[in-house]
């Protein structure tokens, strides 16, 4: 385990928000430099479009399996604590996260829901590419998987 010191990025998977709020306000004020960075689904980007805008903004549908990352619209106390402590917003797709979740069963021997798996997903894919000798951790929260949903995407 990496001390919060010694931690140059922090990827936070991001539904609602509430994850990524406290994460992030507690990571800057330990160590402001520390890059925090969050992980949405390419399907469901509330967070990312919201900061864009800056405003709220509430998307017209989500229909993806992951429910951990499926939000329609962020809270209002969340958004503006993103706007204020998180370095970017990423995304992956689902595709991409339920490739990664048996990789993290077998490599890392832990069992990750898709929302998890999504941090982990965004390094794999290189959507996030931390400079060469970063310390770099992985928010794994969360234990809502559905293995019968894994087994039935058309990619296995």
């Amino acid at each position: 385990m990496i001390p919060l010191a010694d931690l140059d990025m922090l990827i936070v998977p991001i539904g609602g928000g509430g994850l990524i709020s406290g994460c992030a306000q507690i990571v800057k004020l330990i160590k402001p430099e520390i890059k925090v960075i969050g992980v949405e689904m390419a399907l469901a980007p509330a967070m990312k479009r919201s900061i864009e805008a800056g405003r709220l903004v509430t998307l017209d549908s989500v229909a993806i399996i992951i429910d951990g990352l499926a939000v329609k619209t962020v809270g209002e106390y969340t958004f503006e604590i993103c706007k204020a402590f998180v370095d970017d917003i990423v995304t992956v797709d689902e595709k991409e996260i339920f490739t990664t979740i048996p990789w993290i069963m077998e490599r890392c021997k832990l069992v990750a829901e898709g929302a998890a798996a999504s941090t982990v997903a965004a390094l794999l894919t290189e959507t996030i590419r931390p400079a060469a000798g970063s310390k770099v951790a992985c928010v794994l929260s969360g234990r809502n998987l559905n293995l019968s949903a894994l087994q039935n995407m058309t990619w296995n």
